[in-house]
């Protein structure tokens, strides 16, 4: 299953939404509408997220396509893209709709795109790269307004990132992804994901670093790192307990933050901390025989209800849930006091962690 590495939470019209990266193999992680890349050359498409996707659910039906976004010459969306060899031949570059029967997504996009050698500079590749995301989100509105409701979409990290600075890259896809949240009626999570884990660490420090997010601890360092140590301590031993749970896998996310190296990112463990109490208040709610919500607000606010569950508990997990949706810190409160989190919040979310 992929490791969830970061993500952000922000409020919506709709409520709650996120977007999130992630490492593994994305033919694991549960959506309804998958995206792929793939090269603009001739020839069948590939890349390893395609590849993925076949290996587990055989090839897909690629002369079956139907071009659902163009971004070529004489269209809305021109990447501009040419063959070094002929400049006057026009390198094809659409986004297309794949027949999805036989896998578990109600509907396949695949985004065809050049290389960024086929432009004239890194500058021209990367406006082309911006293009691309923008494009595979109008697709994703054509979908929705043919009454395709789409709550969660997977999308490989596209084609042509490699060539760029994982920033330039993030903040592609970040905004992106930010944009459609917004706008979208159905949709409320919007997952990238690598295949790559040996960059996968650098590729969450320019997550982090497109956030702004705070690495200063101040003066609570040390105490952070004791927490740091009990909580990675307590997480083993909920994992070794039941390993399969909803709770063990967010727990294992957490914990694979915990365990890599440099400093620590305040927004980046609150964000964990939001996720945590999301889980547990969904799985208490569930065990009193109380109906549950995909609203994390929702699940504590009838656990505080409920006079078998004690105040604290409620308390703590209100705490985590507010100091995880980083939307709340950084839209619009520039008169709020502090503006934003630092190192005493990250042990609040330590210690509220460890009593969940």
């Amino acid at each position: 299953m992929p490791i969830l590495l970061n993500s952000f939470a922000m409020d919506t019209r709709s409520g709650l939404r996120e977007v999130a990266l992630y490492q593994g193999d994305i033919s694991e992680l549960p959506s309804s509408l998958l995206v792929l890349s793939t090269h603009a050359g001739k020839g069948r498409p590939s890349g390893g997220a395609l590849r993925a996707v076949e290996e587990r659910y055989g090839r897909l039906a690629w002369r079956d396509r139907k071009r659902v976004v163009s971004l070529t010459r004489r269209h809305l969306l021109d990447v501009q893209a040419r063959y070094p060899g002929d400049p006057s031949f026009e390198v094809p570059a659409h986004v297309y709709l794949l027949p999805a029967d036989g896998t578990p997504w109600s509907d396949i996009l695949l985004l065809r795109l050049p290389a960024p050698e086929y432009y004239r500079t890194l500058e021209h590749a990367q406006a082309a790269y911006r293009t691309a995301v923008d494009a595979v989100f109008c697709a994703a509105a054509t979908l929705e307004q043919l009454g395709r409701k789409h709550e969660r979409i997977t999308l490989s990290v596209l084609g042509g990132a490699q060539a760029f600075s994982k920033r330039a890259a993030i903040d592609a896809l970040l905004e992106g992804g930010v944009r459609w949240l917004e706008r979208s009626i159905h949709t409320s999570s919007v997952a990238y994901t690598l295949l790559d884990a040996e960059n996968a660490p650098s590729w969450c420090e320019a997550m982090n670093q497109a956030l702004g997010r705070t690495t200063d601890e101040g003066q609570y360092g040390a105490a952070n790192q004791l927490l740091r140590r009990e909580l990675k301590e307590r997480i083993e031993h909920v994992q070794a307990r039941d390993p399969e749970s909803d709770l063990a896998r967010t727990l294992g996310a957490m914990n694979h933050a915990l365990s890599s190296p440099g400093r620590m990112c305040v927004q980046h463990y609150a964000m964990f901390g939001r996720k945590v109490a999301e889980v547990v208040s969904r799985d208490i709610c569930a065990s009193l025989g109380l109906a549950t919500s995909a609203n994390a607000f929702a699940n504590i606010e009838k656990l505080s209800a409920d006079p078998r569950v004690s105040k604290w508990i409620n308390s703590y997990m209100h705490s985590l849930r507010v100091l995880g949706n980083e939307s709340v810190h950084v839209m619009g409160h520039g008169e709020r006091v502090p503006t934003s989190l630092d190192g005493g919040d990250l042990l609040v979310v330590f210690t509220n962690a460890l009593r969940v």
